[in-house]
């Protein structure tokens, strides 16, 4: 369906309009009271789920559309490669930034409280990564060939 999506109006719009709705479902996370609800959490993380189908699946459909046919193996064991490694770096990357916040909040104990606080501002970073998302979308095709 996204893949169809793509094809009638584009990957640039739809790669972009996926990158708003993740910033959306993430914004939610960055004000998390001390006893979040699990109705927003749980709706937050379905806009998340939407908005990264919305990028990831028309990105490498773009990238296939342009590559000839006998590539395409290479290519798809390439693109699972990077995608785990960077799935993987990336978790990395926001599991340092969050124990950072936990290191710089407490200093005797860890209450609810600064925890909720500590994964709240560690959610403005992830934020940051999906509106990076943006400039990123401008670079692919407006439509596939």
């Amino acid at each position: 369906m996204v893949t169809a999506l793509a094809d009638r109006i584009g990957t640039r719009p739809l790669v972009a309009v996926g990158a708003l709705i993740t910033t959306a479902g993430t914004l939610a996370y960055t004000q998390l009271p001390s006893d979040p609800d699990d109705v927003l959490l749980t709706t937050s993380l379905v806009l998340r789920g939407i908005g990264l189908g919305a990028v990831g699946i028309p990105t490498m459909a773009a990238a296939y559309h342009q590559l000839p046919h006998s590539a395409i193996p290479r290519a798809t064991s390439a693109t699972n490669v990077i995608q785990r490694v960077g799935a993987s770096f990336g978790t990395a990357l926001v599991a340092v930034i969050l124990q950072q916040q936990i290191d710089d909040q407490t200093s005797g104990g860890a209450s609810p409280g600064i925890l909720t606080h500590a994964f709240a501002n560690t959610f403005w970073w992830t934020v940051g990564f999906a509106v990076l998302l943006l400039p990123l979308a401008m670079l692919l095709p407006r439509r596939n060939r």
